[in-house]
């Protein structure tokens, strides 16, 4: 059901249509709607429709309100009409933030793995609303076992497939309802690859609200049991961020595929990734060692013409695990205690919104007081109208003016909330720091899989730089890498800058 606050409902744009049909046909014409405000909440486009209908001899006619309504009574009704919407808009919003800021799931339809109970006297005291979450028996453990399979390395394709041949009542269908208010829920949910990815990105299932700080492991608690371990969902969203950067398809067989950018194409503002190839033979002789290429082919599109740019891999995989071991090295020597007081105070501020985030929620804010002082101008001119203070060619071409800055105001709002906000999800501290050890392990040993799981969780893009000829046969350049860290790798980069400054 769509809002009346919104013009393009298909069927009062049908209705619309057909009124401006039959009077093009010279045939009669009257709206009835049941009440007025049904006709839209809009105090423009209710002004609008007015007049069209006037010029087109259409009546208007309101059941519960008498039949044929006035221009001065209908407009003081839009008016009241558009104010009632804001104002329950306002209502539900002030009792959703209530919900949740005491703590409680917010929504009548619970995640797979939970179920709603009536809530208690005192939870309802303490801010609950009527139906609390609580642990779903039959489904709870396929869901901690959903995040652990994706923990441990398996794809989120996999899952899917998995979850689908589930049983009914295991994927959340409502067995205990009538067969008639069954619905769609007698089938369960639907667990799709959409779906699936959606349940591991949720926050509900660590009892954390879906607002706050991107990190959602840094919000407070919830009031609700948790199904997974914070620990668990942490390395679930590590791997499904990981998949996205690094393609799952590539072979695995090279350190850098999928993290490596052409340099040239990069200088041409254009993104191409590298590719590895093997060591060639001809003739029983090495006609060039393993390397990184650039196949160019979509570059040559743009451009004009093929990219042919290429690096020594034996070079550059060294220079890159050189430097994460370096990083990796210098923060595990940590032990001054005022020295990781301040890494946690530095960790803490990768945490928090950027800037440009908060910039948007004070345009929000300032467009949203436009909004509702433009609300409450075109009440203070109705009463003014009502009063014979303002005639009504003067009330319909101010108000006009006002609903139009109050509608690119509202559209600019729905623009800024739709922005992507940028996301630093960074686990807790402790967490990494943990962990050091055994990304050191896997950066020493010669499991490329495991060496790429490491690099994909620190680095985000390699390009290669030439630095300087050599005389060496068949690398006749030497290489270093330009490392763009992810978030929580730059956060380890400063933070080993500041170790080795503190033990020198």
């Amino acid at each position: 059901m769509l809002s009346g606050t919104r013009t393009d409902r298909p069927q009062y744009q049908a209705m619309l249509a057909r009124v401006r049909e039959l009077r093009a046909e010279g045939r009669s014409v009257v709206v009835v709607v049941a009440w007025l405000h049904r006709l839209g909440r809009r105090v423009l486009e209710s002004v609008e429709r007015r007049e069209e209908f006037k010029a087109l001899g259409v009546p208007i006619h309101s059941v519960m309100e008498g039949g044929a309504v006035d221009d001065l009574r209908a407009n003081i009704m839009a008016s009241v009409a558009q104010y009632e919407v804001q104002q329950l808009g306002e209502r539900v919003s002030a009792a959703i933030t209530h919900i949740m800021s005491n703590g409680w799931h917010r929504g009548s339809n619970p995640p797979w793995g939970y179920k709603l109970r009536p809530a208690t006297e005192d939870e309802r005291a303490a801010g609950a609303p009527k139906g609390v979450l609580e642990v779903d028996d039959a489904a709870a453990p396929y869901v901690r076992e959903a995040f652990q399979r994706v923990a441990d390395g398996e794809s989120i394709n996999a899952i899917a497939r998995w979850a689908a041949a589930l049983p009914a009542n295991v994927r959340g269908a409502r067995l205990d309802l009538p067969a008639e208010e069954r619905g769609i829920r007698q089938h369960g949910k639907h667990l799709s690859y959409a779906a699936v990815r959606k349940i591991l990105a949720c926050p509900t299932y660590i009892a954390r609200g879906h607002d706050g700080p991107d990190n959602a492991l840094t919000r407070p608690v919830c009031r609700w049991p948790a199904l997974v371990e914070d620990a668990t969902w942490a390395r679930v969203q590590e791997r499904t961020a990981s998949h996205q950067k690094v393609p799952r398809q590539a072979s695995g067989r090279y350190l850098l595929t999928g993290l490596l950018y052409c340099p040239q194409c990069a200088s041409r503002k254009f993104d191409a990734r590298m590719n590895g190839e093997g060591e060639h033979r001809k003739n029983g002789a090495v006609a060039y060692a393993a390397r990184y290429r650039c196949s160019g082919t979509q570059s040559a599109r743009t451009q004009g013409a093929v990219c042919t740019f290429m690096v020594n891999m034996k070079q550059l995989d060294r220079a890159v695990l050189e430097e994460v071991a370096s990083v990796m090295g210098a923060l595990s020597r940590l032990e001054d205690r005022r020295f990781m007081a301040a890494l946690r105070r530095e960790w803490g501020e990768l945490q928090a919104p950027a800037p440009a985030d908060a910039n948007i929620v004070r345009r929000v804010k300032q467009y949203e007081a436009d909004i509702t002082k433009a609300t409450e101008r075109i009440k203070a001119l109705t009463i003014k109208l009502a009063d014979g203070a303002l005639d009504d060619v003067t009330y319909k071409a101010t108000v006009k003016d006002i609903d139009r800055a109050r509608a690119e105001a509202e559209k600019e709002v729905t623009r800024l909330r739709g922005v992507p906000v940028k996301t630093r999800t960074l686990p807790p501290l402790e967490t990494v720091l943990e962990r050091i050890g055994g990304w050191q392990e896997a950066l020493a040993e010669f499991d490329v899989a495991h060496q790429r799981e490491v690099l994909a969780e620190l680095i985000e893009r390699i390009e290669p730089i030439r630095t300087k000829r050599t005389a060496t046969r068949g690398t006749p350049f030497a290489y270093e890498a330009t490392i763009q860290w992810t978030p929580q790798g730059e956060g380890l980069y400063a933070m080993s800058g500041e170790a080795g400054a503190a033990a020198r």
